[in-house]
């Protein structure tokens, strides 16, 4: 009895622990609210959202991925997106993207839930904002000051990394890692492929979370390869060198006629080939320059670069690789003179006929597989430094490369940073059917416009969803389609299935959106999302395509000098590219160019960023020295030598007549003060012009310090010297002065011989005699001179008599008479 009773309670206690269980399982949310804004910011919709915590998506799962036109996306519970008497905050995520495609931001979403689960646990309420800010805002915006946006979370590619790392706004990840590495039982490092190692670990630190991975494929036609070999020609199945894939299509050019190998025609390719390329050949199409803490071009670090990659030189000048750009661009550039700066480069794009069709190839395709991994242009998170939920934020990220969770794999279709764990398109799971893909295209898509390629016409086309018991269909708008194919498809409603069948009125999903529509006589046409077309991005100058330019066509009006010129000139656009804005830049270096002899300016070359029209910092600063050439030079130079040459005429004039009596009343010793002086001041106006070899530091505002190693001749220690001298010319200038000027007194009288006499009497005093009437003249030197005036009676008394004190006028008038 009591081992029933034992029994029955242990069956009781599992059931009350399982109904507990249960109990928390349903208290976990499901219900989300999304709202959605468009290219505006203007608001379109709320979306109501179910999560599935079995599958871990949301039900609605075609609908988030497939929408379009959203360029703001808000996701809260519905428990808090309308509850103001709760405190909830919201993480702001910039996301690479576009407003074409929700598909990379969708990851996120359906990453939420887990995550608001478990800070809500904690006492945390949060919700979610992506903001699609596009391939140049995420890296290049400024943030967090004033008042712009201070977003938490930003999705970069590699390339655009250490531009927000060098701005000091990325967060620091070692604690981080650590602990995660602890938690999980193995450390991050061994987690990560080696490419995603070396592209986010760098001078013991961890640069940023990698989440998304991209590789090429090498895809080929048996069909040709066996009518060559059939035919004589030595080709051999892979595996293949990238030379020996180089000799194959030379070899497919002589047996075909038709170049042997060509790209996925899709823009940006040329960029992923020559990277893919320069990795198997070892060539480091990125370097670190340690010196500047900037990343630069690395094809041309090394002449033995250059020739392992001039192995291109002949695929492409022979034609045995098919073209791929704009020819009607390509002739533009070829009339013209060639550009004389970077930013004159055009930018090639494209030849649309070829991006559109994908199907044709004659011998080898560089190809995709859903998604590509080249070093340098993969993509990876951050947490911005300012952000105030690191810690939370880092949690966010667990959560997304958890592999228990669908979600890294759903960020990556064939391979994903880690080892261990693949994309959503190799992941062992249960795969959906064409006809469920094509339900999914046309519903997420009802109202978009597709196109499809006739004659090498671009034809766009609209049509009406339709969706009854019948299940998903279309109806194409009869007024958007071509007069080829009105007959056909005027009037007719095709249904999703997993083939296309005209007979049958179905049609089908084909990789990459496109609808597979039938026609007569087996026909097809594939219609796809004009939005591929639209959503062209020219995230650079496009370097690599006119490095490509110039292999096929080279330019008419230039020489276009050696296969190094062109990588050069390739590197130096990359390395355009690459450089952060000196806004961005903590420690700014830089130097000095040539003095220019017109302006008197120097240019300021600045070596780790580049100046964008920002006035806080100089192109230029004054030249060190005043050029001989520059107009006040010559000016200076002019009047120097003519003040010089007038004084020292004149300092040998009063030399020469220093005994006159006009120099007398002049004062010799104070003319020649006065003329050493102004000498003196000539030869240090003089010493400014003119450059001389001396290094010294000149600060920079906002810059920094300037070494400069030409100067003016005017050193410090030597112009002391001169105005030292010319102050002691000075002073004894003044003492000479206070020392006396010289005032001339006349009396004149007759004597009892009726002679007229005149006395000259001379005063060297500092003022004249306020009061000429005055008898009394004391402390004063007197020299006297007395003379007839009489012209039959000349006699002149050369006496000097020195008076000093109570001198009486008349006394000495009568002294004389």
């Amino acid at each position: 009895m009591k081992r029933k009773s034992l029994i029955i309670g242990r069956i009781m206690t599992k059931r009350i622990i399982h109904l507990k269980f249960v109990h928390l399982l349903d208290d976990r949310p499901t219900k989300f609210s999304m709202d959605i804004y468009g290219e505006d910011d203007t608001y379109i919709t709320r979306y109501h959202l179910n999560f599935n915590y079995t599958t871990n998506f949301f039900n609605e799962y075609d609908m988030i991925k497939y929408s379009s036109g959203i360029k703001v996306s808000i996701i809260c519970s519905d428990d808090d997106i309308d509850n103001e008497n709760i405190e909830k905050n919201t993480i702001l995520f910039w996301n690479i993207g576009s407003t074409a495609s929700f598909a990379s931001s969708s990851p996120y979403i359906h990453a939420f839930p887990i995550w608001y689960l478990n800070q809500k646990k904690k006492g945390k309420i949060f919700c979610l904002r992506i903001d699609v800010v596009g391939w140049f805002d995420n890296a290049n915006a400024e943030i967090c000051v004033e008042d712009k946006p201070c977003p938490d979370l930003i999705n970069l590619e590699t390339t655009q990394l250490m531009q927000r790392y060098y701005n000091d706004e990325t967060a620091e990840y070692k604690d981080y890692i650590r602990n995660y590495s602890l938690k999980s039982g193995q450390s991050f490092e061994s987690l990560l492929n080696k490419y995603s190692y070396y592209d986010y670990y760098s001078e013991n630190h961890w640069l940023a979370i990698p989440l998304q991975a991209d590789f090429r494929i090498l895809r080929f036609n048996i069909t040709t390869f066996d009518y060559c070999i059939n035919k004589g020609y030595d080709l051999h199945y892979p595996p293949w060198t990238w030379e020996k894939a180089f000799e194959y299509a030379k070899i497919i050019k002589e047996c075909t006629g038709k170049p042997g190998l060509r790209l996925y025609n899709k823009h940006g390719e040329d960029t992923k080939f020559l990277i893919t390329l320069c990795q198997s050949l070892q060539i480091p199409v990125f370097i670190e320059d340690t010196n500047l803490n900037i990343k630069k071009c690395g094809l041309n670090s090394s002449d033995d670069y250059i020739r392992s990659l001039s192995i291109i030189k002949e695929l492409t000048q022979n034609g045995y690789i098919d073209t791929w750009l704009n020819e009607t661009q390509i002739e533009q550039w070829k009339n013209k003179t060639y550009p004389k700066s970077i930013d004159e480069q055009p930018i090639f794009s494209f030849d649309e006929n070829k991006v559109l069709d994908n199907k044709s190839v004659n011998g080898m395709i560089y190809d995709v597989v859903f998604s590509f991994y080249v070093p340098g242009e993969s993509t990876c998170i951050i947490i911005t430094k300012k952000s105030k939920f690191k810690d939370e934020l880092f949690e966010f990220i667990e959560v997304l490369i958890d592999e228990k969770y669908p979600f890294f794999s759903e960020l990556n279709i064939s391979v994903t940073p880690f080892e261990s764990v693949h994309g959503s398109r190799c992941k062992s799971t249960e795969k959906k059917t064409k006809k469920e893909m094509c339900n999914s295209l046309i519903s997420a898509y009802k109202t978009s416009p597709f196109y499809y390629m006739y004659d090498k016409e671009i034809n766009i086309v609209y049509f009406d969803y339709i969706n009854n018991e019948d299940g998903e269909g279309i109806k194409i708008n009869n007024k958007s389609l071509d007069s080829v194919f009105n007959e056909e498809l005027q009037n007719v409603i095709f249904k999703c299935d997993n083939e296309a069948n005209y007979k049958d009125k179905t049609i089908t999903y084909s990789e990459s959106n496109i609808i597979v529509v039938p026609l007569k006589n087996n026909k097809k046409i594939d219609l796809k999302l004009m939005s591929d077309i639209d959503n062209i991005n020219f995230r650079s100058k496009a370097p690599i395509s006119l490095f490509f330019a110039h292999l096929f066509y080279k330019h008419n009006d230039t020489n276009e000098g050696s296969f190094k010129d062109i990588t050069n000139e390739c590197c130096d656009i990359i390395n355009d590219i690459l450089i952060p804005q000196c806004k961005n830049t903590k420690n700014i270096k830089f130097t000095l160019g040539e003095c220019d002899s017109k302006s008197n300016k120097m240019p300021i070359n600045y070596l780790n960023c580049k100046n964008i029209n920002d006035e806080k910092f100089p192109d230029t600063i004054e030249c060190s020295y005043i050029p001989y050439r520059n107009f006040k030079g010559m000016l200076i130079m002019f009047f120097s030598i003519l003040s010089s040459s007038i004084e020292l005429i004149l300092l040998v004039f009063v030399i020469i007549y220093r005994k006159k009596e006009c120099m007398q009343i002049l004062g010799i010793r104070f003319l020649i003060f006065l003329i050493l002086s102004s000498i003196t001041l000539n030869i240090s106006a003089y010493l400014w012009i003119g450059k001389y070899s001396n290094i010294k530091l000149k600060y920079i505002e906002n810059v920094g310090n300037a070494e400069i190693e030409e100067c003016s001749l005017g050193k410090e220690y030597l112009l002391k010297v001169i105005f030292l001298f010319d102050y002691v010319l000075l002073a004894l200038s003044i003492i000479t002065s206070y020392q006396g000027r010289i005032n001339y007194y006349y009396y004149y009288f007759i004597d009892n011989n009726k002679n007229i006499w005149q006395i000259e009497i001379k005063l060297i005093t500092t003022s004249k005699l306020n009061d000429y009437s005055s008898d009394k003249i004391s402390d004063y030197q007197i020299d006297l001179c007395v003379k007839a005036i009489d012209i039959k009676k000349i006699e002149k008394l050369n006496n000097s008599i020195n008076y000093k004190k109570n001198v009486n006028k008349k006394d000495i008038v009568n002294r004389y008479t």
